[in-house]
């Protein structure tokens, strides 16, 4: 059975977690999972113990996060690294079992299947960020444009090729003061 210090300890690196990988404040973490202002705090100065309530508030705030990890049965704080252990483990069985050359059972092939389609899933995902980030670039192109004209002085673009008061005889005509 795991001690109370360590799940206070897997708890408080679930939120140095957070706070690293996605950026999150306390105040956020906090707010979102509806615990105590506080409650963090006492946790950090042992002024008081994680509990099964907390623990399931945090994990349906942020739904990623693996409730086995903050009692020791997981060493994985997210589901995410979770699944793509199974996955590593379950594409090195595969490898073996075409370079052992032995039959591949039927959840072997299942595996085969899912690493497949998982891969094919990324690419189509890869693709989708390539195109947001063309398009980020254009838009940063557009504002440095922009920023750029505002350096500009208007009176750059209103200045005309001739002298002010040059003007033809016909010009003097049809300007009347």
């Amino acid at each position: 059975m795991v001690k109370q210090e360590e799940i206070n300890g897997y708890f408080l690196e679930v939120i140095r977690f957070l706070k690293s990988e996605y950026g999150y404040t306390q105040e956020f973490i906090v707010e979102k999972a509806k615990l105590g202002k506080s409650a963090i705090s006492k946790i950090k100065n042992g002024d008081s113990n994680v509990g099964d309530k907390t623990i399931g508030k945090l994990c349906d705030a942020f739904d990623m996060l693996n409730p086995d990890f903050f009692y020791g049965k997981s060493p994985y704080k997210t589901k995410r690294e979770e699944m793509e252990a199974k996955m590593e483990h379950a594409l090195k069985d595969a490898q073996y079992a075409c370079n052992e050359n032995r039959p591949i059972n039927r959840e072997e092939s299942l595996k085969d299947e899912l690493i497949a389609s998982l891969k094919s899933q990324i690419a189509v995902l890869k693709d989708q960020m390539a195109d947001k980030n063309r398009i980020v670039q254009l838009q940063e192109q557009k504002i440095e444009m922009l920023e750029a004209m505002q350096h500009i002085d208007a009176g750059d673009l209103l200045h005309s090729p001739f002298p002010v008061g040059v003007a033809d005889k016909d010009d003097r005509k049809s300007i009347r003061v």
